[in-house]
């Protein structure tokens, strides 16, 4: 069953093999997506509750959430709350780090690039 929240995902708008691709290095679409997403912390909850093996949630791939998976059931529900709150606000600080180099890249504001 789809979760109500999901129809509000900024991803309902991308091809959902998108968030499926194998290979690193072409998840920046998807990273970049999720920041701007009004329910990123739905998706990120409900990826670790579910233990989800593939693809992006949340703005992590599932590399790094399985990395993540045994801390966040080890967590208390107010803690694993705060660990998603965490998450979000570095995910977010990568991506600026990724819009900056862009931008400088491009010659451009990182403003400018989303």
């Amino acid at each position: 069953m789809i979760p109500a929240w999901h129809e509000q995902g900024v991803c309902q708008s991308v091809d959902p093999e998108q968030w499926f691709l194998e290979g690193t290095g072409k998840w920046a679409p998807c990273f970049t997506i999720c920041t701007t997403c009004p329910v990123k912390r739905e998706c990120l909850k409900q990826s670790f509750d579910e233990a989800a093996e593939f693809g992006v949630w949340g703005g992590l791939s599932a590399t790094r959430r399985i990395q993540l998976l045994k801390s966040y059931r080890s967590r208390t529900k107010h803690d694993r709350e705060r660990m998603i709150d965490r998450l979000i606000e570095r995910l977010q600080g990568e991506q600026d780090e990724r819009d900056a180099q862009l931008a400088a890249t491009r010659g451009y504001e990182a403003a400018r690039i989303r």
